[in-house]
C-alpha cells in the first residue's frame, strides 16, 4: 500500500525492495483509499483530495500524503509495477519449470496488457509528465 499521509518519495522503493525480498510470482501495489466508514479515515481525512468515490478503487491515489504530490503518487505507483515486472521477466524466462514458466509467462503477458497498466505506463502518467509514447 502506497499514499499514507506520512509517504515519502522514497517509500514506494522500500515496498518495492520488500516485494522483491519475498519475491511472489505476482505483485500488486495498491494506493490508499479510505472510506468515511474506515478505522483511518479521520487520521486521514485532511490529506483526502479526491471526492469522487468512483476513484476510491486501489489504484487511483486519493490521498496527497506531506510529502508529495498527487502526481508523485501516481509515477511511485507505476514505478512500482514497471520495476516490479521487469525484474521478474529474467527469471520467469530462465524457469526450468516449463509448465510455470509458460504459466508465468501468460499471466504476465495478461496483466502487463491490462487497461490500468496501459494507462498508468504510457497514456497516464507518462503523459501528464510531458513524455511522448514513441520514445
Amino acid at each position: 500500500m502506497l499514499g499514507f499521509s506520512e509517504e515519502t518519495p522514497s517509500g514506494g522503493q522500500g515496498r518495492l525492495e520488500l516485494a522483491r525480498h519475498l519475491n511472489p510470482d505476482h505483485g500488486n501495489f495498491f494506493a490508499v483509499n479510505p472510506w468515511p466508514y474506515a478505522d483511518i479515515y479521520a487520521d486521514v481525512k485532511q490529506y483526502i483530495r479526491e471526492s469522487d468515490y468512483s476513484r476510491y478503487n486501489l489504484v487511483d491515489p486519493v490521498i496527497e500524503p506531506k510529502g508529495m504530490s498527487m502526481l508523485q503518487m501516481e509515477v511511485a505507483l507505476a514505478e512500482c509495477y514497471r520495476k516490479f515486472y521487469m525484474g521478474k521477466i529474467i527469471e520467469v524466462m530462465t524457469m526450468k519449470d516449463d509448465f510455470k514458466r509458460r504459466y508465468m509467462m501468460r499471466a504476465t503477458k495478461l496483466f502487463m496488457g491490462s487497461p490500468f497498466i496501459l494507462k498508468k505506463l504510457s497514456l497516464g502518467v507518462l503523459g501528464k509528465l510531458g513524455m511522448r509514447r514513441d520514445r
